[in-house]
């Protein structure tokens, strides 16, 4: 019997080490040394444990580099952190490699994951934490996936003030999505869709916790979700996982996910389950935009399924899923020659619609509006002739005004910030308060860049896309705060009025890309 409880112990070791720190204390803890390679045809840098692996995992039409979580006996995989996340997927030429430099992705375009010019690399260690982390040769942390978390909070792990998780468009689509979750400097933690700017309107959960001294949330190894400031303050925001208290063979994790629930999993590795331990919010009907574009929540009878119903005249963009929003199963009346005979306008009463007890903006005009390359939707002027929103451009998407000549005839009149790079898919343009605002996802860093595309120092009420091509935005008196016709590009349409004084025409250098000609 003594041998057997021997045995016992040494083969459930390296599941005994959930919570690791972060400290190479010999050769054994430097798993991986500089010089070393990965390649998507190799293997993985795993955790002593084998449930952690570092390196290339298939995603899209290529690869991309992040760590995998597995489930053993039957290999089930969860992403748990990813590198450039909104970058398009490498090939199977790329390698991962490990200098005295950091560490660099290799492929069609080179990028660091990791470089410091200040100290010198040593070696590197995938931790049974779920933490991949960069030593230097006086066993001090470099780097380490924890300080940039994506869209997974592990036990050990802390969001500080002023950081974020972003949601995955999808279980197989693990670029940036729909909504994000954010340690606020008011010590509040706050879950927001993305695109709007974050603030008390816009939020569809909040952990409330203002008064409270707090400065960055973290999971425990029960499964507790809480805020804390770094010292013995705490706020509990879950219960926890009340059925394993200790059972050390069990891995927690907080994950919001694409639908915007952010939801605490349970792992027992010997039983080899899982299980939602909790979830936030309770009522999935809460979250802003979880049905999409031209949808709406409602719940089962049995008050605990959501269901997303499409507006009449509408049906399912992807007829396989009903969140991802609904197209319209009718010819919009501003196409020009696709009139329909008769009476244009239905209407019909909404049964389960609150609307935002906001101030109605013009007929064709658009506030607190939203545009993104992926959402494939434009601010079109009445006629239908003209439309202001994102366009392909090179590698990415640029935004202006693009004049419909005929069905395979479209130029492109106007342009904003036309020397400025290609814009992500993943980019959103709203129209706020102070104007249009540009909202660029910076995955790196989960901080998003902010760009404002016109001055405007008036409080913005709304704006609309005219049949001359130009978009006008205005404040509540109605009174003109910005026009496009007064930065034109290299194109003037019909009656734009005086110039300012120093204004000119710029010749763009072809038709593609639409950017500035560099005078001799």
């Amino acid at each position: 019997m003594p041998l057997f409880l021997l045995f016992l112990v040494i083969i459930l070791q390296p599941l005994l080490q959930p919570c690791e720190t972060a400290t190479a204390s010999g050769s054994d803890d430097c798993q991986i040394s500089t010089g070393s390679i990965l390649s998507p045809s190799s293997s993985s840098w795993f955790s002593p444990s084998s449930r952690f692996a570092f390196g290339f995992h298939p995603e899209g039409d290529g690869f991309t580099v992040g760590i995998l979580f597995i489930m053993a006996p039957n290999n089930t995989t969860t992403l748990i952190w990813n590198h450039n996340r909104d970058n398009a997927p490498v090939s199977n030429s790329a390698t991962l490699n490990l200098t005295a430099d950091g560490l660099m992705l290799k492929g069609s375009q080179d990028s660091w994951l990791f470089s410091d010019n200040s100290s010198s690399t040593h070696c590197a260690s995938m931790l049974n934490s779920g933490n991949f982390v960069i030593f230097n040769s006086n066993n001090s942390v470099l780097w380490q996936t924890f300080d940039h978390p994506t869209d997974t909070i592990m036990v050990g792990q802390t969001l500080q003030t002023g950081k974020k998780i972003i949601s995955s468009v999808s279980e197989t689509n693990h670029s940036s999505g729909k909504f994000h979750l954010r340690m606020q400097s008011d010590n509040n933690l706050v879950m927001y869709l993305r695109g709007y700017v974050d603030g008390p309107e816009n939020a569809y959960w909040s952990s409330n916790t203002y008064s409270k001294q707090v400065t960055s949330m973290s999971l425990d190894k029960d499964g507790v979700l809480y805020l804390s400031n770094g010292n013995q303050s705490r706020q509990n925001l879950t219960n926890g996982d009340g059925l394993v208290i200790n059972n050390t063979a069990v891995v927690h994790r907080a994950r919001i996910e694409p639908l915007g629930l952010l939801q605490i999993y349970s792992h027992d590795l010997l039983a080899n389950t899982s299980r939602v331990v909790q979830r936030l919010p309770d009522d999935q009907c809460t979250i802003k935009g979880f049905c999409g574009h031209n949808s709406y929540c409602i719940l089962s009878e049995d008050q605990t399924t959501p269901q997303c119903p499409c507006l009449p005249g509408f049906e399912y963009t992807n007829p396989n899923s009903q969140y991802e929003g609904c197209k319209p199963s009718f010819i919009p009346s501003y196409c020009p020659g696709n009139e329909p005979a008769g009476d244009k306008d239905s209407y019909y009463t909404m049964q389960h619609v609150v609307f935002n007890d906001d101030p109605i903006a013009p007929l064709k005009t658009f506030k607190s509006s939203i545009l993104s390359p992926s959402s494939t939707s434009s601010w079109f002027s009445p006629s239908g002739r003209f439309a202001f929103g994102f366009y392909p451009q090179g590698n990415g998407f640029s935004i202006g005004t693009s004049f419909f000549i005929s069905p395979d005839n479209t130029i492109i009149t106007w342009t904003a910030n036309r020397d400025d790079p290609p814009v992500s898919k993943n980019t959103t343009l709203i129209l706020a308060e102070t104007g249009l605002m540009l909202t660029i996802p910076d995955a790196s860093e989960s901080q998003d860049q902010s760009k404002s595309l016109n001055d405007i120092s008036s409080p913005v009420y709304c704006a609309s896309m005219l049949d001359s091509g130009k978009l006008v935005i205005y404040d509540s008196n109605s009174t003109v705060l910005w026009d496009s016709f007064n930065d034109p590009t290299d194109t003037l349409n019909v009656r734009p009025g005086p110039q300012k004084p120093g204004r000119a025409l710029l010749q763009r250098l072809r038709d593609q890309p639409l950017n500035r000609e560099v005078p001799a």
